[in-house]
C-alpha cells in the first residue's frame, strides 16, 4: 500500500499556545524520552517556573525558553498507530513570518491554533493565507484555552461562528473546530470530559483521519507518470527518484529530460524492499537497463518531455523586491531560470492588515507572473510550491498555487 510521511504544520499567533499544544501532544502520545522531561523539569525549576514548561519540548533554543516565544521552525517526527507524521511548529511572531512561511509550505495539512479569550489576530489571518497559497485543503482549528471560559458551549459556538465568517473568505477547504485546553491536555489526545456537549474528534483522532484521507489520495493517482531523479550511479546503473505523479512499474520505459534517450526500469526498491509498483509521493531506488553514462539530475516521464514557453500566475510571499528580475525557481519538478513580474497585491482582497514585518524584514503577499520554459504536459500541482532565489542565492520569495486552478 502506498504511504508517505504526513507533514502537519502547527501555526497561529503569538501566545495562542502552539508550542504548549505540540509539547502536550508529544507527551500524551509517549513520544518524549524520560531524560528530556526530567531536564525540562529541572530547568523550569531553576528559572522559577511554577510547573514544567512543556512548550520547551519543541522550543529548543535557549533564547526561546527565556523569552517564552518560538523563534525558529521546530520539527518532530512521530509514529502514531504505525503511521509516520512530521509535526512542524512554526513561529507566531510577525518578524519571523519568513520562517513560518517555510514551515507551512512543507505541510500537507494545517493545525491553526486560536485563543478563545481574545480576538482573531492579523498573524492568524496571514497563516491562513499561506495555507491557501500552498494548496492545503484540510484545516484543523484548535480553539485553545477553553478552561479560561469555564468550558462553556455558548462561548465556543460564538467563537466558531466568528471564525467561520472570516475564514470562509480565504480558505475553500474543509475546516474542523476542536475545543481544547493545551495546558491540561483536554481534547489533545484524550477527552477528559470537560466538554460533554462536544461530540467531535480529539486532535489525535483528527491526525489519524488525515492519514486515511492521505492514503485515499495516493490511490487516486494521475494518469501522467513523472518522476524526479535525485541521484545516479552509472557504475551500478542505479538511480534514486521520487514519483511526482502517476505510478511506475517494473519493466516500463522512462524518457529523460528533453532528450531522445530513455531507460528501462529493471527493478524497483522502496525502503530497501523490492516492489513491483511505485506510487505518487514515494521516493524509490531503481535499477535500470540501457546505455546511459552521463551524470544527470532532472525529471523523466513515460512520454517524451518537450520544453515550451509558459507564463504562470501564482500566489507568493515576497521577502525582497523582484519585479522584472531573472531568478532561479526551485520546484519539485526541477530548477528553472525564470523572469518574474509582480502583478497585484493579495492582501486587499479580504482583510486590511499590516503586512510589512519591520523596516529590515520585508514580507508581502503578491500575485506574480512567472515566465519559464517548462516540460509540456507537466501537471500544474507539481509547481504549486517553489522557491525563488536571486543570483546571490538569497531567498527572494516562496511561491504557491497557480491562479485559476
Amino acid at each position: 500500500m502506498p504511504d508517505k510521511l504526513i507533514k502537519i504544520a502547527i501555526a497561529g499567533s503569538t501566545d495562542d499556545g502552539k508550542s504548549t499544544l505540540l509539547g502536550r501532544f508529544l507527551m500524551d502520545t509517549h513520544n518524549v524520552p524520560d531524560d528530556q522531561l526530567q531536564s525540562i523539569a529541572e530547568e523550569s525549576k531553576r528559572l522559577g517556573r511554577p510547573a514544567p514548561e512543556i512548550a520547551w519540548l519543541t522550543d529548543g533554543l535557549s533564547t526561546e525558553q527565556q523569552k517564552l516565544i518560538t523563534i525558529d521552525v521546530a520539527y518532530r517526527s512521530v509514529n502514531l498507530n504505525g503511521i509516520r507524521f512530521q509535526l512542524i511548529d512554526t513561529p507566531g511572531h510577525l518578524e519571523f513570518l519568513t520562517r513560518a512561511a517555510v514551515g507551512i509550505s512543507e505541510a500537507d495539512s494545517l493545525v491553526l491554533i486560536t485563543d478563545i479569550s481574545r480576538s482573531i489576530t492579523d498573524q492568524t489571518i496571514r497563516h491562513l493565507i499561506l495555507a491557501r497559497m500552498f494548496g492545503i485543503n484540510r484545516l484543523i482549528v484548535v480553539v485553545n484555552k477553553m478552561d479560561i471560559v469555564d468550558w462553556k458551549m455558548q462561548r465556543f459556538c460564538d467563537f466558531q461562528k466568528a471564525l467561520t465568517a472570516k475564514f470562509s473568505l480565504l480558505f475553500p477547504g474543509q475546516i474542523t473546530y476542536i475545543p481544547v485546553s493545551a495546558l491540561s491536555g483536554h481534547n489533545v489526545v484524550f477527552d477528559s470530559g470537560y466538554t460533554q456537549w462536544y461530540q467531535g474528534p480529539t486532535l489525535f483522532q483528527c491526525f489519524l483521519n488525515l492519514a486515511d484521507q492521505n492514503v485515499s489520495r495516493l490511490k487516486s493517482h494521475s494518469n501522467t507518470t513523472i518522476a524526479r531523479i535525485a541521484w545516479y550511479r552509472p557504475d551500478l546503473k542505479c538511480m534514486g527518484m521520487k514519483i511526482l505523479s502517476g505510478i511506475l512499474k517494473s519493466g516500463e520505459e522512462l524518457f529523460l529530460k528533453g532528450s531522445e534517450k530513455s531507460i528501462i526500469i529493471q527493478s524497483i526498491f522502496y525502503h530497501g524492499i523490492k516492489a513491483d509498483t511505485a506510487f505518487m509521493g514515494q521516493s524509490i531506488t531503481v535499477l535500470i537497463e540501457g546505455e546511459f553514462n552521463e551524470i544527470f539530475e532532472g525529471i523523466c516521464s513515460k512520454k517524451p518531455l518537450n520544453y515550451l514557453s509558459a507564463d504562470i500566475v501564482v500566489e507568493a510571499v515576497l521577502f525582497e523586491e523582484c519585479n522584472n528580475k531573472t531568478l532561479k525557481w526551485v520546484t519539485h519538478a526541477g530548477n528553472f531560470d525564470v523572469t518574474v513580474e509582480i502583478l497585484t497585491d493579495l492582501t486587499s482582497e479580504a482583510f486590511e492588515c499590516e503586512w510589512t514585518t519591520s523596516a529590515d524584514s520585508f514580507a508581502v503577499f503578491k500575485r506574480l507572473r512567472i515566465h519559464a520554459y517548462l516540460p509540456e504536459g507537466l501537471p500544474s500541482y507539481i509547481l504549486n510550491r517553489g522557491l525563488l532565489f536571486g543570483n546571490n542565492k538569497k531567498l527572494v520569495a516562496i511561491t504557491g498555487r497557480e491562479i485559476g486552478q
